[in-house]
């Protein structure tokens, strides 16, 4: 075999044009190269056929079996170990004999194909195949014979059923609500009165038209053609999306189903029309609303940890990471008891126990990636019904807990200390569950004991009546209220009870302090007062917001270090309500009105004092009342929201960015996935035609939409990493970031004969040096790029030193670009010209790197055919010091 007959036997297997000009070019006649080149094409081969879905296999003329691929073995039930090497018969069977014909005409040289009914041993409906018997003839004799078996089941119980079926759909076609067309040759040969409400078109102006004549479906060639080629080469057309327009002008989106049937001895197709126009808006919103709860599962702080039946991590969010000292890649496909430090850990036995009980939660200590452990507080829930499901877990970082819980231990002995000293008081401290965590004090009333209270529940430690009355405080003590009331107890003593929320290391209310004072005696009530206002003033002081006290009259006589802060107002100005100036009219006017008739004031507000920059703040108010339900004053706290405020406009704009950037990507990605699922429909309707040329073209288009979702795919990684993984800010002269980007495009540059003029003057700029040679690279492959057809690109490049600060610029003299899409220049996967190359990517990491960097970047152009500048500035650019 000759170099040029073996070229071009590779160039027809389908091999990329570069590698088969590489094998052709090292074969010159050596036999080594020109066997390489054969196993590498015996290989695709070989893995195009193992994975087709067609059967497949080869065997001999004693009949035995030298070769099946998988789709072969799994039909049959067979082990390869098995079936190779098996006599005909003791596989076929019974169906041997009616087999037999057929194959000993392949024996003879004589290519065969027929259809066969299988039978269901258990009675079920019977399989049909078509099989090729093609021979395999060497020097003259056949050596074998090739079997190619495709599963043809479905398609010819369809044909038995639409047969039965075609009557009941004639009866059926006026009355149903269903939008029913049928077509002869793509000519509207009947459509039902539903059809007719759906589109909007009278039956008398479609029936022996076509539906582009008729002028209903936009983009009409592309979708009927299609549709036509998969109707015709299966039978039945799946749910295809289709836009049409009614006659009022209206667009309606619709999914249209397809079967091709005989009525009256004619070949026609019967259509079926869905409106699916609300539904697919409805479909977008679900989108936006995963793309919002992905946003929350990463803003979670807490480790959120998704587990397969198997143990193993299938996703995590930023908070898991954090906790474990891990990349997200580095915990995907992780077992959990890598994570666990549980020597005896079954994850198996563990999801097994949680999907039974649906819920599971406990404490345990997770490790780092150095090694290190600390404790969390985990919960894990089953997901949904499947059994092969996994579980989410829910791991809380209770270290600081863990550490108050040990100084709580410590401290508990000081602290039993003083309450067992405290003057005729008892000592309460209650959980979230209305707990009692300890109780203490020498005024504790008989029956009732430390061992008989302490660890019960409130409605189990003290009579109900009692418990009812204790509840609603303690339960405003836990939402952040401090205050007192008076109780009568166990009928002629009176008890005060100062209740006073306490907060953990993280800010949160878990605990409430109750001190029960017996207040029989009212100088020892004047002493519980006092004792009460101290500590008032105490807790006041050290409050993280402004507290104030006003008189029944709403004038402010006392307030806090953190109140005079927030208003901006002296020790010696905080009192009375010149205050309330800088509130807007109608919140003094809500403040005025608590004052006289209202209960409690809650009021977001901006707040501004002279000539101080605007506050937003939360002013909480309540009167205070006595028993007898007398007005004792108000008391109130300032809270200033500004920074939480710009937080969390700044969230959701990063939401919004968030949700479009999800859109876009969807969008994109999507394309080349359709043209991948469509071929492969063509692909298996080709290989059961031995249509070989079909069969490479069809890979070719699946081929180059891979490559098209991979690059996508790059891209977007380059842009998710811009503002991560940013290398240490250093300074570069601006030539030598120039002279990197015009190596890197040089092939550009040298097949377009561009011409290049660089006037730098001696300009430093401060930044990571990879990511800036990125941002002159796009700029200058664009510039070259966008060049006017038939001309020599001409691309100037340099800096501005003329403003207040040095301005980098690359312009070309290109097609330019129209001033109304200068604002999509920037945006992600933006292309003005469709049919240009690339991802529409470049412009978008150029705009990321520069705001990353601190500065900003924009486009001039007087408009098409003159040409366009990009621009941009860097924080730290300046002219470089002579030596």
């Amino acid at each position: 075999m000759t170099a040029s007959v073996r070229a071009q036997e590779l160039r027809a297997s389908n091999i990329p044009t570069r590698q088969t000009s590489d094998i052709v070019g090292a074969m010159g006649g050596d036999l080594g190269a020109e066997l390489e080149a054969a196993r590498n094409e015996l290989r695709v081969l070989r893995r195009l056929v193992e994975h087709a879905p067609a059967l497949m296999a080869y065997w001999d003329t004693d009949l035995r079996c030298r070769f099946a691929n998988q789709a072969y073995l799994a039909w049959f039930g067979h082990r390869p170990e098995e079936l190779i090497g098996m006599h005909m018969t003791e596989l076929l069977g019974p169906l041997f004999e009616s087999n037999r014909p057929y194959i000993e005409a392949a024996l003879r040289g004589e290519p065969q194909q027929f259809d066969r009914e299988i039978p269901d041993p258990a009675g079920g409906p019977p399989r049909y195949s078509h099989a090729h018997y093609t021979p395999d003839i060497v020097d003259g004799a056949v050596a074998g014979f090739f079997v190619l078996v495709t599963d043809v089941s479905a398609r010819r119980h369809a044909e038995l059923e639409l047969r039965s079926s075609e009557a009941r759909f004639r009866a059926i076609f006026e009355a149903s609500p269903l939008a029913i067309a049928i077509t002869e040759n793509r000519r509207f040969a009947a459509v039902n009165p539903a059809f007719e409400s759906v589109l909007g078109w009278r039956a008398d102006a479609m029936v022996g038209r076509t539906a582009l004549e008729v002028g209903l479906i936009l983009d009409g060639e592309r979708v009927v053609a299609e549709a036509s080629a998969e109707a015709a080469a299966r039978g039945v057309l799946g749910p295809t999306p289709m836009v049409v327009v009614r006659p009022d002008g209206a667009r309606r989106e619709l999914l249209v189903s397809a079967a091709a049937v005989d009525l009256d001895d004619r070949p026609s197709t019967v259509s079926i029309a869905v409106d699916v126009t609300d539904g697919l808006a409805t479909e977008r919103q679900l989108r936006a609303s995963e793309a919002r709860f992905r946003a929350i599962f990463e803003a979670v702080h807490d480790g959120v940890f998704f587990i397969d039946g198997r143990g193993q991590v299938v996703e995590a969010n930023r908070g898991a990471c954090a906790q474990l000292g891990r990349r997200r890649e580095e915990l995907i496909g992780a077992p959990v008891g890598s994570i666990s430090t549980r020597p005896d850990f079954d994850p198996r036995a563990v999801i097994a126990k949680v999907r039974s009980a649906g819920f599971a939660a406990y404490e345990t200590e997770h490790r780092r990636a150095d090694g290190s452990t600390f404790p969390v507080e985990l919960v894990l829930s089953a997901i949904g019904s499947d059994v092969d499901a996994g579980v989410v877990g829910i791991a809380r970082d209770i270290t600081a807990r863990k550490h108050a819980e040990a100084e709580l231990r410590s401290s508990e002995q000081r602290y039993r200390v003083l309450v067992e000293n405290l003057p005729g008081m008892v000592a309460i401290l209650i959980d979230r569950d209305l707990r009692i965590v300890l109780i203490d004090g020498p005024a504790m009333s008989e029956g009732f004991t430390k061992e008989g209270m302490e660890g019960k529940l409130l409605h189990d430690a003290v009579p109900a009546e009692y418990a009812a009355a204790f509840e609603p405080n303690i339960r405003a003590a836990l939402a952040g209220r401090a205050f007192w009331v008076e109780i009568p107890w166990m009928g002629d003593q009176t008890f005060r009870y100062d209740y006073c929320p306490l907060r953990n290391d993280r800010g949160e209310i878990d605990l409430v302090l109750i001190l029960a004072k017996d207040v029989t005696e009212r100088t020892r009530a004047t002493a519980a007062i006092a004792a009460s206002e101290l500590r008032f003033r105490t807790l006041s002081e050290a409050s993280p917001v402004g507290v104030f006290y006003a008189d029944p009259h709403g004038q402010i006589t006392y307030a806090n270090a953190r109140w005079a802060a927030i208003t901006g107002r002296g020790p010696d100005d905080m009192v009375g309500d010149a205050w309330l100036t800088a509130l807007a009219p109608q919140e003094q006017a809500r403040w005025r009105e608590l004052v006289a008739t209202g209960d409690e004031l809650v009021v977001e507000a901006p707040f501004t004092l002279g000539d101080r920059v605007p506050r937003w703040i939360k002013l909480r108010g309540v009167r205070v009342r006595d028993a007898a339900g007398a007005t004792l004053g108000f008391v109130g706290t300032l809270d200033d929201l500004t920074e939480r405020r710009q937080h969390a406009l700044e969230l959701e704009q990063k939401n919004d960015e968030l949700t479009r950037f999800t859109y876009t990507v969807s969008h994109d990605l999507r394309s080349p996935l359709v043209t991948i699922r469509s071929f492969v429909g063509f692909l298996e309707t080709d290989l059961a035609k031995d249509d070989r040329p079909r069969v490479a073209q069809d890979l070719g288009y699946i081929r180059t939409a891979a490559e098209r979702m991979s690059d996508l795919l790059d891209e977007l990684l380059e842009l998710s990493r811009i503002g991560r993984m940013v290398n240490a800010a250093v300074p570069i002269p601006l030539r030598d970031l120039i002279d990197e980007a015009l190596a890197i495009v040089q092939g550009r540059i040298v097949a377009s004969r561009a011409r290049i003029d660089i006037a730098t003057p001696p300009v430093v700029l401060v930044g990571d040096r990879v990511r800036l040679v990125e941002v002159f690279q796009n700029l200058i492959d664009n510039a070259v790029k966008f060049a006017v057809p038939g001309t020599v690109p001409h691309v100037e490049i340099g800096a501005e030193l003329d403003g207040p600060e040095p301005v980098m610029f690359v312009r070309d003299h290109g097609i330019g670009i129209d001033p109304r899409h200068h604002h999509k220049l920037f945006g992600l996967f933006e292309k003005l010209d469709p049919t240009a190359e690339g991802t529409g990517i470049g412009l978008a990491l150029c705009k990321r790197i520069v705001e990353v960097h601190g500065g900003r970047i924009w486009a001039e152009s007087p408009g098409v055919g003159r040409g366009a500048t990009f621009r941009f500035t860097l924080p730290g650019t300046h002219e470089e010091t002579p030596p």
